[in-house]
């Protein structure tokens, strides 16, 4: 999300639908990426040099990201602190930073952060949510 314009693309997306749902919560789950370290392998890798242009935006501090985030969804928006819960977790493989965000209906657990997403628990039969239509 080096972007501002799909940042705001993103917050709108998951705020339409805690709008639309008292019951519904938001789970962002942040991936920090880690750094190789030589323990992991016995080769040194040495990346190609590129000449990037100067004009890239610059990676954007997740951390930061979703703590404005959630100020600005109890501010603005009144939406209650505990139905946008933030897990941080670290990967232990080198994939750079991340972040998904989930959906979760009344009565479901949070995603587990250390799973795949195919691994999660399938969801109970829940009754559909209607959607507000302006």
């Amino acid at each position: 999300m080096n972007d501002e314009h799909a940042e705001r693309w993103a917050f709108k997306g998951f705020l339409d639908v805690l709008q639309s749902g008292k019951a519904l919560r938001a789970c962002i789950i942040v991936r920090l990426g880690t750094q190789p370290s030589e323990a992991d392998s016995n080769e040194t890798i040495v990346p190609p040099a590129v000449d990037l242009p100067s004009d890239l935006p610059q990676p954007v501090d997740l951390t930061k990201l979703v703590e404005n985030w959630k100020s600005e969804l109890a501010s603005k928006y009144k939406i209650q602190p505990e139905r946008f819960v933030v897990l941080f977790v670290t990967q232990g493989k080198f994939l750079g930073n991340s972040l998904e965000t989930w959906i979760v209906p009344e009565g479901a657990a949070l995603p587990d952060p250390n799973l795949e997403d195919e691994e999660q628990p399938a969801l109970p039969d829940a009754k559909p949510t209607p959607w507000k239509t302006d």
